[in-house]
């Protein structure tokens, strides 16, 4: 697996087992989730953890079925650890409910009032030993109870029952003489001595394994230190009280038991006793019940690591022949990639990985090669998982250095590619891929002439012209390992390009289309289509074609079964092809899908892409405002969660900057002020940063944002000018071709009207014949989506022929821009249509009419969602 699906498999495992919590909680069910003994987890336990909490937290109903507990010893916790952080960000969130309770020592009261009914005697008279046991254990329910054991005890017979008194009897100055260490061990050590060599034995063994010890686990021991049945010595242990049993588990009674056990053997033995645990349980695993023998595998190996120095300069506690190194190596390399595969445990793979390299010769890339490499892609692999960067950087770099085929050094090259990604360096990213691409023989050409790619793209269109949907299915299957190599380059670097120029986004989809054209198809082909469809939609304003490919590219993701593909693909074919063919609605349904199947999958970029996108469609379709909200602030809030970890997260400032514009139809100050406090941003310190991306990327489409949403804003409240200065400034940003996207059909309708009504103010012809070139191009996108775009070719044609003085003409588009937008379900469009169609009225001499038209407008607006904008219309 590569870095990129190892991730998505992480993420995967993680939404389900969210949605598998918000499923069971969400029917009325109750659900306790106890986390004990926190301060031990590892960095990947709290990580996944706070994602959890934070899903959970976020949404609303589930919630208030689900009980989540966490104790920890906050004595064992620094200032800088995770838990603390991961506590902190989940108290940041109003909607949760947290008390902390602070369990200290019993208090000198609290104990007597305990001691009194077990000792049947009132508290005035247990008061004085309760105050020399308060003395020795300071409140410690553990500690006081192996103390009274020890007063109690044969040997001390300080504590005794008297027959002749029928009472407790003890003697309070000899209690206090007893010397006592400052914890818990001492005493447990004395106890321990007391216990039959055999059984200590047996607890000694069952110590290696930490707290807690399964039978069948330890069952396979038999013989070891000549104790031929582990498992009844270890029944003993219950019955004094050091362990408790559970099924087949046996658990030490407090972890101070197994910390005192486990140090009764001497730490010279103790590593050379591990690596003897590690080998029988290799060597008898295949006994074990088929169930457990993964588990038992990766606790045999976990234990010859023991043999490895703790720190660097340290020697090893027991030496291995060169052979047996190799061996161990081996068993890492299969113990990690298990953890990975199996559970998605990557801190425990991260430590067998390391382990395996640990236990390689300094000689191994030469005479143990295949194992090296795998091994250290594997750990790199784990890296990149992990965010760990930095030293990911330091090992892809051995890898790069010491790997002998460029075959070789495929999997860390495309490693960094992600890693640069990932850090947000879109031009770092890019220039390793194009020098990849060189060295395999496909060189990507950086610059090229607008002519010279118009050339190529309508080649390759002649060529796929007959392509269809059976000729895809049954067309030959790459099997070039170089050129395979070259699509999964080029597919990994499409979205870095995104920030660059449309040039090098259209070389990059006829470079990957004329290799699944020479060499067949592969998995890529899918996104090889799409970017060409986008390509011809986009730039070249080729709608039918593009669809077409579009359309093709699901025909391949089909074939190959390729749904952790899905979010990719879907995202260009919904959001940007089939908008122009299909019913809005039609294109958010498949979004959403996408979406879906990308959280499924673990495909969190991708995901993320389909849902902005989908958030985009829905404003654009005239969906409820407060559903839009709603699912751009959850989507808003899951992006602040990656921020924190200093990660890049595109399309974060421009999904905050749409929040903030829908609030503002919506009309609550109140939201605002919320939404400012939640993500300690506000609307002006998020353009600032979109600003900022602008200046570090030079992406254009950064500034495009900020003018859009202002725009959007400007309009609906009739403050033509600044839209018309919006739209001005929008262009003077586009590079040399202009890019058509769904967003540019709301901006055309926003631009032409502001246009033709301002032209009426003003009496300016110019903006009147804008106006109508942009009536006449909103007309042709009618032909091509009549769905979608006849009711505002409508609008602009009333708008255009009020300009012009053609009253009866005007009202009879009107109207039928009323009818096609109630037709297209499109409520804010309709709204819009009869609020012109009312002002048309009220200007022309018919103030009542106008009025009866704004009513109705107002209760569209207000079904909408648009409050703000409805209180406009009412106060008119």
């Amino acid at each position: 697996q590569s870095g990129n699906e190892v991730l998505m498999s992480q993420r995967r495992r993680e939404y389900l087992f969210s949605a598998f919590v918000e499923a069971v909680s969400s029917v009325g069910r109750p659900i306790l989730i106890f986390y004990d003994d926190v301060q031990w987890a590892d960095a990947s336990a709290l990580e996944f953890l706070q994602k959890m909490l934070m899903h959970i937290a976020a949404r609303n109903t589930p919630r208030r079925n689900i009980m989540f507990c966490v104790a920890y010893r906050d004595d064992e916790l620094k200032e800088t650890d995770l838990l603390r952080r991961v506590t902190s960000g989940i108290e940041s969130y109003d909607s949760v409910n947290i008390t902390k309770i602070k369990l200290g020592g019993l208090s000198k009261r609290t104990l007597n009032n305990i001691l009194s009914p077990v000792l049947s005697l009132p508290r005035r008279i247990t008061s004085p030993l309760s105050e020399v046991i308060y003395q020795k254990t300071t409140g410690n329910i553990f500690f006081v109870i192996e103390f009274l054991k020890t007063l109690e005890s044969p040997n001390k017979n300080i504590l005794t029952y008297s027959l002749a008194k029928r009472r407790w009897m003890w003697d309070t100055g000899c209690i206090a003489m007893i010397p006592i260490s400052d914890n818990v061990v001492g005493l447990l050590v004395k106890k321990l001595r007391s216990i039959e060599k055999t059984v200590l034995d047996s607890l000694i063994i069952a110590s290696c394994f930490g707290s807690q010890v399964d039978l069948s686990v330890v069952t396979l021991l038999s013989g070891m230190k000549r104790i031929f049945d582990i498992g009844a010595n270890l029944c003993v242990a219950v019955d004094e009280g050091v362990l408790e049993k559970a099924g087949p588990l046996f658990m030490f009674a407090h972890d101070s038991i197994q910390q005192s056990v486990y140090e009764v053997t001497p730490k010279s033995e103790l590593v050379q006793l591990h690596v003897r645990i590690g080998l029988m349980l290799i060597s008898k695993g295949a006994f074990a019940p088929r169930s457990m023998q993964d588990d038992i595998f990766t606790i045999a190996v976990s234990h010859i690591n023991m043999a490895l120095p703790k720190s660097v300069g340290d020697c090893a506690a027991v030496e291995f022949t060169p052979s047996q190194s190799i061996a161990s190596a081996n068993l890492n390399l299969t113990a990690g990639q298990k953890a990975v595969n199996g559970k998605s445990d990557f801190a425990q793979a991260e430590v067998h990985f390391k382990s395996g390299i640990s236990f390689l010769p300094n000689n191994s890339w030469e005479n143990h090669y295949h194992l090296t490499l795998e091994l250290f892609n594997e750990y790199a692999n784990v890296l990149f998982v992990q965010h760990n960067l930095d030293e990911l950087q330091s090992h892809i770099d051995i890898i790069l250095k010491n790997a002998k085929c460029l075959e070789d050094k495929i999997k860390a090259h495309e490693l960094m590619i992600s890693a640069l990604s990932w850090k947000g360096s879109a031009k770092g990213a890019m220039d390793h891929a194009t020098l990849v691409l060189d060295l395999l023989g496909f060189t990507f050409l950086l610059s090229t002439t607008s002519e010279r790619v118009s050339e190529i793209v309508s080649s390759l269109r002649s060529m796929t012209e007959t392509f269809t949907a059976d000729h895809l299915r049954i067309f030959p299957l790459m099997t070039d390992q170089v050129a395979l190599q070259a699509m999964k380059i080029m597919s990994a670097f499409h979205m870095q390009l995104s920030f660059s120029s449309t040039t090098m986004i259209q070389m990059l989809a006829c470079q990957m289309l004329q290799l699944t054209i020479k060499h067949g198809l592969c998995v890529e082909s899918a996104e090889a289509f799409a970017n060409f469809g986008y390509c011809l939609v986009t730039v070249f304003h080729n709608y039918e074609d593009g669809y077409r490919m579009g359309k093709l590219s699901l025909i391949i993701l089909d074939r190959f079964k390729a749904t952790n593909r899905v979010a990719k693909v879907y995202y260009l074919v919904y959001g940007f092809l089939a908008v122009w063919k299909e019913p809005l609605h039609a294109t958010i349904e498949g979004l959403k899908y996408a979406a879906h199947i990308g959280l499924v999958e673990g495909d969190c970029k991708y995901t993320r892409f389909n849902q902005m996108m989908m958030f985009r469609l829905m404003f654009m379709a005239g969906c409820n405002l407060s559903e839009v909200r709603d699912g751009l602030l959850q989507l808003c809030l899951d992006m602040l969660y990656e921020r924190s970890k200093k990660t890049a997260v595109p399309g974060f400032n421009s999904s905050l900057g749409i929040l903030y514009m829908i609030v503002s139809l919506a009309g609550k100050s109140q939201d605002e002020m919320k939404i400012c406090s939640t993500f300690c941003l506000s609307r002006e310190e998020n353009e600032k940063e979109l600003l900022e991306q602008y200046a570090a990327t030079n992406n254009a489409s950064n500034v495009q944002i900020i003018y859009m949403q202002r725009l959007v804003k400007s309009f609906w409240f009739r403050d033509y000018d600044t839209a018309m200065d919006c739209c001005k400034k929008y262009e003077s940003h586009t590079k040399t071709v202009h890019l058509v996207r769904p967003p540019d059909i709301m901006r055309s309708l926003y631009f032409g009207l502001s246009s033709l009504i301002l032209s009426r103010r003003r009496n300016e012809e110019e903006l009147i014949t804008r106006g109508r070139e942009i009536l006449l191009k909103m007309r042709g996108w009618a032909k091509i989506n009549n769905w979608y775009i006849e009711n505002k070719a409508l609008l602009l044609e009333a708008e255009y022929s009020y300009s012009k003085g053609e009253t009866e003409k005007a009202k009879a588009a009107y109207e039928k821009s009323i009818q096609s937008a109630h037709k297209h379900n499109l409520i804010h469009e309709e709204a819009l249509a009869y609020e012109l169609f009312g002002i048309f009225y009220t200007e022309g001499g018919r103030p009542s009419k106008g009025n009866e038209l704004l009513k109705i407008a107002h209760g569209l607006y207000l079904q909408w969602g648009a409050r703000k904008k409805a209180k406009q219309i009412f106060e008119e």
